[in-house]
């Protein structure tokens, strides 16, 4: 028996990272915790790889919502406010985008799943 995961696995581990981070930054009680964790987006999203994702596990909804919330991302620094333009467009396209990751869900950790 082998221990080493599929990378399909992989992948939708990666796909429940950016549904967490979305989360985070969709909850406008949690401020404080994402504006000093931005790079978190980073340490999961990789657009030279989101191709290698879609043919996957992600639908083009989902990589739609990636790119759009990558280019907010852009736009915030860590001494954005929480008011601020740029912080209230990252957290108004994680809402958004939020909603189109969940239509699907978080996926399995420890078995492949179908992509609809």
């Amino acid at each position: 028996m082998s221990d080493s995961l599929s990378k399909k696995i992989i992948y939708q581990r990666i796909r429940n990272r950016i549904i967490e981070v979305l989360e985070l930054f969709a909850d406008d009680g949690s401020f404080d915790f994402s504006i000093s964790n931005l790079e978190l987006w980073h340490d999961w999203v990789d657009l030279e790889r989101v191709d290698q994702l879609a043919e996957t596990v992600l639908t083009q909804d989902e990589v739609s919502v990636i790119y759009k919330v990558d280019s907010a991302w852009d736009c915030v620094e860590p001494t954005s406010l929480k008011h601020s333009a740029e912080w209230q467009a990252l957290r108004s396209e994680a809402i958004n985008g939020l909603a189109v990751f969940l239509k699907r869900g978080k996926m399995s950790e420890s078995k492949e799943n179908v992509l609809y």
